[in-house]
């Protein structure tokens, strides 16, 4: 309830942003002053009496909340500046009622509440509205001064005061000339500086607007290059797991053993042998041997540039593996060159058969195989 009472007070349809900002100042005001009257009221009637001051005073009273209410209303309708204007006639009405039953000479007092209404206009309405709330100031003075002076018998006040009216006049008239220039004065220096106040805070929010802009911006920028990022690093480990089973098929095929009859397997051998080459070579022959059963294993090296002990030893001890599961080992493609070399650096083959080419090795084997044919049927015969 609060909340929407909070809202409603300030929920005032003014466009200008000074005027929108001293709105609810005035309207504090004049709610304040209009609840003082209606608070008021009840007591002037309940002491009203047959005497024409208090009877003034009851009126006072009323033409206050009347021209309050009509204040109120004006400023809740966004008429500030004719809200102002009509508060300030109401106070000039109540003051005017006060003065002029007891005359300017006995009412000095009365006198300084005409800074009210004129330090109001002169702070929150126009250089117009001020002028006239002063004239009309002066003027309500005058008229009581020409009441006092010349119809004594209207006021409450005795003819025997000696108290000059044109003193009195005259030194209200510069009071409130002087208020009324210190006023004009100041409330244009004011509303100056709060002119430019707002332009620089609206300056300051499109600032603010522009810099959330381009954070925004850069943000969304940020996230962009990040989601690509991203992807290249996904791309990139897409790419590195194709390479790496790249890799490993294609050294699987570095060494690779062939069936090239029933029985017999071919491996054969291009490029430098390294250590991961060689335990691949050795790991193929002996699955392909077990697998096939196979019973021999040629070894064609007519594609590896040099034989060094290193390639020796990778030989050797595939063949030893492949002698142990019952297959013999032929070598095949031995060129002049790398013979010289083997020569040269001692290295021993007598465990393995050698022959000059993949034919003839194909062909010792074909002419083993009948000639075991043929003894086993004459032993069987």
């Amino acid at each position: 309830m609060w909340n929407n009472l909070r809202h409603w007070l300030n929920d005032i349809p003014i466009h200008d942003p000074i005027e929108r900002r001293q709105a609810p100042l005035v309207q504090g005001m004049l709610i304040g002053l209009l609840a003082t009257a209606l608070l008021a009221l009840p007591l002037a009637l309940m002491t009203l009496g047959p005497s024409v001051s208090q009877w003034l005073g009851v009126t006072s009273d009323l033409l206050g909340i009347l021209f309050t209410a009509s204040a109120l209303v004006l400023l809740r309708r966004g008429r500030f500046n004719l809200s102002i204007l009509m508060a300030t006639i109401g106070m000039l009405l109540a003051l005017a009622l006060s003065v002029i039953p007891a005359g300017p000479r006995t009412s000095a007092s009365i006198l300084i509440a005409f800074a009210l209404p004129i330090t109001l206009v002169g702070l929150l309405s126009s250089r117009r509205n001020l002028l006239l709330t002063i004239g009309l100031s002066i003027a309500i003075v005058i008229i009581a001064s020409i009441i006092e002076r010349f119809a004594p018998l209207l006021v409450s006040v005795p003819t025997s005061q000696s108290a000059a009216l044109v003193n009195i006049i005259s030194t209200f008239i510069l009071i409130v000339g002087l208020i009324g220039l210190f006023l004009d004065r100041f409330s244009r220096s004011l509303r100056n500086a709060l002119t430019d106040s707002l332009a620089r805070e609206e300056e300051l929010e499109q600032l603010r607007a522009s810099l959330e802009t381009n954070v925004a911006e850069r943000t969304a920028s940020l996230q962009q290059a990040l989601q690509e990022g991203e992807q290249r690093q996904a791309r990139l480990a897409q790419a590195l797991d194709d390479l790496r089973i790249s890799q490993t098929t294609i050294h699987e095929l570095s060494a690779p053993v062939i069936p090239v009859l029933p029985g017999v397997l071919i491996a054969p051998l291009i490029g430098a042998l390294d250590s991961a080459r060689a335990a691949t070579l050795a790991d193929n022959i002996l699955g392909t041997v077990e697998r096939t059963h196979a019973d021999r294993v040629i070894f064609d090296i007519t594609g590896v540039p040099v034989v060094d002990s290193h390639v020796a030893k990778v030989l050797l001890e595939a063949a030893t593996a492949a002698r142990l599961l019952g297959a013999q080992t032929l070598l095949v493609g031995i060129r002049p060159e790398v013979a010289q070399t083997i020569i040269t650096l001692g290295i021993d083959f007598a465990a393995l058969a050698t022959y000059p080419s993949l034919q003839e090795a194909v062909a010792a084997i074909l002419t083993a195989r009948a000639d075991n044919g043929l003894n086993s049927a004459e032993r069987a015969w």
